[in-house]
């Protein structure tokens, strides 16, 4: 170290030209050894020749020191100010030099951060995403479930519905006479005593014969001739719950074609109706029903009846036919005798008709009057002609059910807003609509029978305090007896004074009986047209 600083002294000592020991100027001017005249008073350099020799250490050391010392305040202070020139900037760098590192970390730690929070990011979602999958595969699990439950639910209901709606009957060879029979929708075929079928039959012949004398052409209106009865024996105390209709049940009728006075073959022929001398129908009276023989021709009393084909069901033996309604009806056939059949096998055992096991009793009538019924309409007839097919061997056979009209019903519908004069509109089109305010009290509500319905209904409609308003003192009396009101003078017909209520899609066409949409208030006059341009209900 003692050698370098010396070097750099040495060094230093010749490039520093007038460089040289300082001393004060004398007085006196004059010439030494390199010396020129200063001022008086002032420092001045001395030049040192150059050695030759090389210093010790040591020498060169206290040499540099003694450099050092002589040195000049300029040139100490240049020296210190070039050396603060150097520190100075280089001191107020490390901060910089510090903040830039500190960002650079900064910098690498968002990065970091970032990455970080992509992965938590990416993790949630994961974790989200399995959880939907899994809680997806959970409902439609659980959904997959409840509807294999409503399916299995609504087939069994629906296979009940046809159960319920399943009558029962017997279909006999051609060329014998046979009696008429009678079912129970759910419960089979009705058991007739011996006595009952040949009363039936007289009956039957009776209904005939009174219905084309010249004493029922003299008379207008539906002629009908009451042929038998259908009630319970024993009634069922009041302390027991019954259904509404317990003693009035759907119930169906049937007669051989030939009993009426057609032959088999007209039935067997492919035609879309026939006309029959009479028509059947079942109605409710007080605790039983009646079976009534209506002439056909006349009073609005169409004597066409539509032929529909039964169908073989090869599985049971049996023959098949129902209906198109909304709610249908299904007719079960079953040949009575062995043989039966020249082109269908015959079973090994002949099947028989599902027997009744309830207490409904079927009577004859005896007594045969000719009575005329203003209130019947062609649209109270529910019937067929069934035809079998041709290699059977079975007689056609006419078929009669028990008008929807009679049967009981829970309320549905809506009905619609209404403004301005309600009834005005049952002169109009197909009727006035039911109000809303109606529909929501009598809507839910159960009903034996559609007349027990339109006396509610119109109990109702005379204590509503909008409706009742538009309506004469009179027609509210009418009302709140559970009567329909009387209809405009100008919209009365042919005796028929009062609003009517019907049903857009008719009963016939399996139009709903309880749906309040389906239902329309009428004047006699406007039904009349309705019926005539839908040719009956």
């Amino acid at each position: 170290m003692s050698e370098i600083l010396h070097r750099e002294v040495i060094y230093g000592r010749r490039e520093l030209t007038g460089l040289g020991r300082r001393h004060r100027g004398k007085n006196s001017g004059g010439e030494g050894r390199g010396h020129r005249n200063r001022p008086k008073g002032r420092w001045v350099w001395e030049p040192i020749p150059a050695r030759t020799d090389s210093p010790s250490p040591a020498a060169a050391e206290e040499e540099a020191i003694v450099v050092a010392d002589n040195l000049p305040t300029e040139v100490t202070l240049s020296a210190d100010m070039a050396v603060e020139a150097v520190k100075t900037p280089l001191v107020e760098s490390v901060p910089k030099v510090v903040e830039s590192a500190r960002q650079v970390d900064e910098t690498e730690l968002p990065v970091d951060e970032s990455a970080r929070q992509i992965d938590e990011t990416a993790e949630q979602h994961r974790i989200t995403y399995e959880r939907w999958v899994a809680e997806t595969a959970e409902r439609q699990r659980v959904e997959h479930q409840r509807l294999v439950v409503e399916a299995s639910k609504a087939q069994a209901e629906q296979q009940e519905a046809i159960r319920q709606n399943t009558y029962s009957l017997s279909a006999h060879p051609v060329g014998n006479l046979y009696p008429p029979g009678f079912a129970v929708a759910g419960k089979g075929a009705i058991a007739l005593e011996p006595e009952v079928t040949q009363g039936l039959d007289a009956s039957l012949r009776m209904a005939l014969f009174k219905l084309s004398t010249g004493t029922a052409a003299s008379m207008t209106g539906p002629l009908a001739v009451t042929v038998a009865a259908a009630f319970y024996p024993v009634k069922v105390s009041k302390g027991l719950h019954q259904s509404p209709c317990w003693d009035r049940p759907p119930l169906a009728g049937s007669i051989p074609l030939s009993n009426l006075g057609i032959s088999p073959a007209t039935g067997s022929a492919k035609q879309d109706d026939i006309e029959l001398p009479i028509r059947m129908l079942i109605a409710d009276a007080d605790g039983f029903m009646e079976i009534h023989a209506v002439k056909t021709g006349g009073a609005g009393i169409s004597a066409k009846v539509k032929v529909v084909a039964a169908q073989y069901d090869a599985h049971k033996d049996t023959y098949t036919f129902t209906t198109g309604h909304r709610l249908p009806r299904t007719f079960t056939f079953t040949p009575s005798g062995a043989d039966i059949s020249m082109g269908v096998p015959a079973p090994a055992t002949t099947p028989t008709a599902s027997r009744h096991t309830g207490d409904v009793v079927i009577r004859h009538a005896v007594i045969h009057t000719v009575l005329p019924q203003p209130a019947w309409e062609d649209q109270d007839f529910h019937d067929y002609i069934i035809g079998f097919p041709t290699n059977s061997g079975l007689e056609p056979v006419y078929i009669y059910f028990k008008n929807p009209r009679y049967e009981s019903g829970t309320v549905t519908g809506q009905g619609k807003t209404m403004s301005g004069l309600w009834f005005a509109g049952a002169a109009r089109g197909l009727g006035a609509a039911i109000p809303t305010a109606i529909a929501d009290q009598l809507r839910g509500r159960r009903f034996s029978t559609f007349d027990k319905f339109s006396e509610a209904f119109w109990a109702v409609v005379g204590h509503d305090p909008e409706l009742s308003r538009q309506f004469k003192r009179h027609n509210i009396s009418l009302m709140e007896k559970k009567f329909s009101p009387l209809a405009p003078a100008s919209e009365q017909i042919n005796g028929r004074d009062k609003f009517e209520c019907h049903h857009v899609n008719t009963m016939k066409e399996g139009g709903a009986v309880y749906d309040m949409d389906n239902l329309r208030i009428a004047t006699p006059k406007r039904y009349i047209k309705i019926q005539s341009r839908n040719k009956g209900e």
